[in-house]
């Protein structure tokens, strides 16, 4: 009896263990998202997550899901978080657009100097990774070129003299951009608004002057906490408080 008790625990647990695996998992939500049960994909996916393992597939299927199921809240928080793990994928990019542009907070950039507009398509023309691999890739031209420069003869010196003073400012550039996205990515704490409307306050408190409505999908840029309000600033600028409980961290 003890036997059989133990084969059935160990059974038991083998099935536990195969059922909370990761890779099954995903292969059982994409199947469910195949035949458009969203709801039971996302959950899989959620499940997928619980364990530990997170990749930028999971949080892109995840959004999916939460897309085609009308839940703009969890889709775009899904997708940003997606960013940080595919940030060049463009049907990542695309079907994050596609969702801004459906939810009721349509919040226009303020209006800035041609040069800031420029500098900031630089520096989100590429994600943080690939920045870091052009600046290493650059860095390596350079040694070579350098290398090239000290220990061939003089014949087309000239020439390699200005190939080496272009490669040096691409990569010093290269390498400034990607400073700055780390500093961003480091500094730069952006949420999801989950709530289906919430009303931003003045200061802390419920009782305080109302300043406007925020909608579900929206994202806001974290400042500062205050029990359990924080302060957040859209794109356009403005500020304001809102329950933290109403939004949730990218």
């Amino acid at each position: 009896m003890k036997t059989a008790m133990l084969s059935l625990f160990i059974l038991l647990g083998a099935m536990n263990l195969r059922a909370q695996d990761p890779y099954l998992l995903f292969e059982q939500a994409n199947q469910a998202y195949k035949e458009n049960d969203f709801g039971k994909a996302a959950g899989l996916y959620e499940d997928i997550l619980k364990t530990g393992l997170e990749s930028g597939e999971v949080y892109y299927n995840l959004g999916n899901s939460y897309y085609r199921m009308h839940r703009p809240g969890p889709a775009r928080l899904n997708y940003e978080r997606a960013k940080k793990y595919l940030d060049d994928d463009e049907a990542l990019r695309q079907n994050l657009e596609l969702l801004i542009l459906t939810l009721p907070d349509q919040i226009a950039d303020p209006p800035r100097l041609f040069i800031a507009e420029w500098w900031d398509g630089l520096v989100y023309a590429l994600g943080v990774r690939s920045w870091g691999w052009l600046s290493l890739l650059l860095f390596t031209i350079l040694l070579g070129a350098l290398t090239a420069f000290f220990y061939r003869k003089n014949r087309g010196r000239n020439l390699r003299t200005d190939f080496i003073r272009l490669v040096s400012i691409l990569w010093i550039l290269a390498l400034i951009v990607w400073l700055q996205r780390l500093y961003l990515a480091e500094t730069e704490h952006f949420a999801v608004i989950m709530d289906s409307s919430i009303t931003v306050h003045a200061e802390p408190a419920t009782n305080a002057t109302e300043l406007f409505v925020l909608h579900e999908g929206t994202r806001v840029l974290m400042e500062r906490r205050s029990g359990d309000w924080e302060l957040v600033r859209l794109k356009d600028g403005k500020t304001g408080w809102l329950p933290v409980k109403s939004i949730e961290k990218i």
